[in-house]
């Protein structure tokens, strides 16, 4: 737990420094997560990240990922600013039962719900020959969308898949650079989108990405789309942005709260420096936003109003000693595990 912590912490200060302002996350210790997103001022959606191989003995009461989702207290903490939701990892990573548990545990406690879907072709495969139906089909025969959604990846969504989800209101989390860096493939975005599905955008962590830089992200998006289809007006920047802010924070039911700077919103804001020689001249500041820029040109990060991030500096976060704990005690303990 304090690994993760601290670990989560250091994760939280590269999304500022990038210009990230709100998160969403599916992993393990989600208390000592919360607790450095609590301490930080971000946004984030948190998932207790659950795999289940029991069968028919599982029990949602016993079950410890389940009930470490249940101890959680973290539900709508600072007005909000946390949310907890529910996590199915991925449809082969566990069975029905836990379909079933899980769903109905979210809907009838509001909560929304985060899943791994068709990643790769050979799980997407491997679902269709073992239940005749692709992973989207069989986790709604089990209800698993009645409750808002978010699935990650989508690379492989048939579009029977593709109309559901957008009938659902599931929301795709496209990862390109993830996609990209593991072979898994392209996913179709234009064709989600023309679906009619919200479609947003995730890096998958640094463990397969390896940044947290949104901004790559928007860019690796655009060009996988015009190679894919062989139009250099495919996923034009707006809709990339879109993507990025609007189509976020709807992403994490958000949308009343921030992705747009509008009357009314939160001051989530992020600021760019233009005076740097890869950004000037600027003909264009959309297309330089995508194009251009990363995450490294952000000079300033604003969550409801207070600075997370400015000119070099974490105001919420001390990183001089993360850096000591990461250095001093969690990367030996690690480290020194995967050794032995």
């Amino acid at each position: 737990g304090r690994a993760v912590k601290a670990a989560t912490t250091l994760a939280l200060a590269e999304a500022l420094r990038f210009g990230t302002t709100s998160v969403s996350d599916m992993y393990y210790f989600c208390d000592e997560i919360c607790q450095a997103v609590a301490e930080s001022g971000i946004k984030a959606n948190i998932s207790r990240g659950t795999s289940m191989f029991l069968g028919d003995d599982f029990c949602f009461d016993t079950f410890p990922a389940c009930q470490e989702l249940v101890a959680l207290k973290w539900h709508n903490y600072d007005n909000g600013r946390i949310k907890i939701e529910a996590s199915i990892h991925a449809e082969y990573t566990s069975t029905y039962q836990l379909w079933d548990a899980l769903a109905e545990y979210a809907v009838n406690n509001g909560l929304q719900l985060q899943v791994h879907l068709s990643e790769t072709k050979k799980e997407h495969d491997a679902c269709v020959e073992k239940y005749g139906l692709t992973p989207a089909q069989v986790l709604d025969c089990h209800h698993v969308f009645d409750t808002r959604a978010i699935a990650a990846h989508c690379v492989w969504v048939t579009p029977e898949d593709m109309r559901l989800l957008a009938k659902r209101g599931v929301t795709a989390v496209h990862c390109p650079v993830s996609n990209l860096k593991l072979a898994s493939g392209c996913a179709p975005v234009t064709a989600m989108v023309k679906a009619g599905m919200n479609v947003a955008l995730g890096t998958d962590s640094s463990a397969s990405n390896n940044n947290l830089d949104l901004f790559e992200e928007m860019k690796a998006a655009a060009l996988m789309a015009k190679v894919t289809s062989g139009d250099p007006k495919a996923l034009p920047v707006e809709a990339v942005l879109m993507m990025a802010t609007v189509c976020g924070a709807r992403a994490q039911g958000r949308e009343a709260e921030c992705g747009m700077l509008k009357l009314g919103m939160d001051a989530d804001l992020v600021l760019l420096d233009f005076t740097s020689p890869h950004l000037m001249p600027c003909h264009n500041v959309m297309s330089h936003l995508v194009y251009a820029a990363s995450g490294h040109d952000v000079v300033m990060t604003m969550v409801r109003g207070q600075v997370l991030y400015a000119a070099g500096k974490y105001p919420t976060i001390d990183l001089d000693s993360v850096v000591r704990e990461l250095s001093g005690y969690v990367m030996p303990r690690i480290f020194e595990e995967a050794r032995s």
